[in-house]
């Protein structure tokens, strides 16, 4: 089984609290986390294991007819492991925080989750592909906050 550790720094995902607002700034905050969740996992040479969904989308228009029998997209079942790291005083998104209370961790997720699929890191975000649990929020350590993304083959 590999493992794939990526930690990146002054990031988190969007809390679902950004994600239930106007459908403006969730689709900013979503396409955010796609970008920089793909940029580090790529540079970090993680593997991806299913065709990003904006090239099955290209292909589907195209009609070629099995596009996961691409080059380099071999599905594999993937278990996930988060923990953000917060700074001193402040909530993922970088603002300070008003109440001290760091974010429910679940309401963390799902931003993370649509990034690793949409980018092809993971096939699904279903039980038949992915395997998780609730992320960790632990809080300053004095290295500043960042998130540290574990993915393991299985």
């Amino acid at each position: 089984m590999a493992r794939y550790e990526v930690t990146i720094a002054g990031w988190s995902p969007a809390s679902l609290n950004t994600l239930t607002r106007h459908w403006s700034r969730a689709h900013r905050a979503k396409a955010s986390d796609r970008d920089r969740v793909a940029q580090e996992l790529d540079l970090a040479r993680v593997p991806r294991v299913a065709v990003p969904r904006s090239v099955l989308r290209g292909l589907q228009r195209a009609g070629v007819a099995d596009p996961t029998l691409l080059e380099g997209a071999r599905p594999t079942r993937r278990r996930l492991e988060v923990t953000v790291i917060l700074g001193p005083r402040r909530d993922p998104d970088g603002t300070f925080r008003k109440g001290g209370q760091p974010p429910d961790p679940d309401n963390l997720l799902k931003s993370l989750l649509d990034a690793l699929v949409e980018g092809g890191f993971l096939v699904d975000d279903s039980a038949d592909w992915a395997e998780w649990e609730c992320p960790r929020v632990v809080p300053d350590d004095g290295q500043g906050y960042r998130t540290r993304i574990v993915l393991e083959d299985q």
